[in-house]
């Protein structure tokens, strides 16, 4: 693929799909994860298997969530003791079968958890590729130093409750590794959409601790991916201030303005991890005719207890008294 636009947009050797020498960091962590939705049976499936080797005397996360007609698993489980052979040089477990990760060419998931077994695999559209910025921003280097996304075909078996369902779809992975320092995100929102006709969005914007913001996307057409700062997310929350339901994300594409509407099919899940509250929906997507499928991802500790907000300029709210000339922001600026 090629590189157009501004950022950081690299792609991964093949190696960096296996899972990593842990470093000496308490908040050293390796995840995978995968968002992954059979449209036509109106079957979606979120996992995500990390492990912090460090952390206590080591534990392994498993977050296990599965979307039907009928029924809503959810299972997020934060303290697995580490097992013999939960790490191998390709494949990471939890929970003595719970939950398993394997790269072997293909990204392939097994589980096993009470009312749910699964399994899946996903074969990549393209090389997997880093968007997080390089250098001195502390931010990144806090929760996201390496982070490797795709998009690919998703094909296996899923059965909750019992019933069985041939799994065919479209699918979003992510894996990461190095520091993650959860208490330190006051806001987040993730929203990626892929539509029917191969165009793909992926947007983050995270406000950290620290005071410091990143905002990053891609959008990827054909055989190009493409950096872009140019858009604008605007995440429907719940009144309970955590649950997603949705929202819209504005961006600019060739020189004008199109906006992605992400409608979720069902509730959103809330996992909790270390002091962060992350809610995730699944969402059928459109922008103007076209429809897909996206994430809708958000989470929300803005001003940290008793800590002063951080209000931004490219913000939609005013923080300071005074009187201030009444400017376009964003996207639409």
């Amino acid at each position: 693929m090629k590189i157009l636009g501004q950022g950081q947009v690299h792609f991964y050797e093949r190696i960096d799909e296996c899972p990593h020498t842990p470093g000496n960091e308490e908040l050293w962590q390796e995840s995978f994860a995968l968002f992954t939705w059979d449209v036509k049976q109106q079957v979606f499936v979120f996992l995500r298997l990390s492990q912090e080797p460090n952390r206590g005397k080591g534990y392994t996360t498993a977050w296990v969530n599965v979307w039907t007609q009928e029924k809503i698993f959810k299972h997020t489980d934060d303290s697995i003791p580490f097992a013999t052979g939960d790490r191998t040089d390709n494949s990471l477990n939890a929970g003595n079968g719970r939950c398993g990760y394997a790269y072997d060419g293909k990204h392939n998931w097994a589980v096993n958890d009470g009312d749910v077994q699964l399994r899946i695999s996903m074969e990549d559209h393209h090389p997997g590729f880093g968007f997080w910025p390089a250098g001195d921003n502390n931010l990144a280097k806090e929760t996201g130093k390496n982070h490797i996304e795709a998009t690919g075909e998703v094909s296996g078996e899923v059965i909750v409750c019992g019933k069985r369902y041939d799994f065919s779809g479209i699918g979003w992975r992510d894996h990461s590794w190095g520091k993650r320092n959860w208490r330190g995100i006051r806001a987040h929102r993730y929203y990626a959409g892929i539509l029917d006709d191969g165009f793909r969005f992926f947007g983050i914007t995270m406000v950290g601790a620290d005071g410091g913001m990143v905002r990053i996307g891609t959008i990827i057409r054909g055989d190009t991916v493409q950096a872009t700062t140019d858009f604008d997310i605007v995440a429907f929350i719940g009144e309970d201030g955590i649950s997603n339901y949705g929202g819209k994300v504005l961006l600019k594409l060739d020189g004008q303005v199109e906006e992605l509407h992400f409608e979720p099919f069902a509730k959103s899940v809330v996992s909790l991890h270390q002091d962060c509250v992350i809610s995730d929906g699944m969402c059928k997507v459109t922008m103007g005719g076209r429809t897909g499928v996206g994430i809708s991802e958000s989470s929300n500790n803005a001003h940290g207890g008793l800590n002063r907000p951080n209000v931004f300029p490219h913000s939609k709210g005013i923080l300071e008294n005074g009187t201030f000339a009444n400017v376009p922001t964003g996207v639409l600026a």
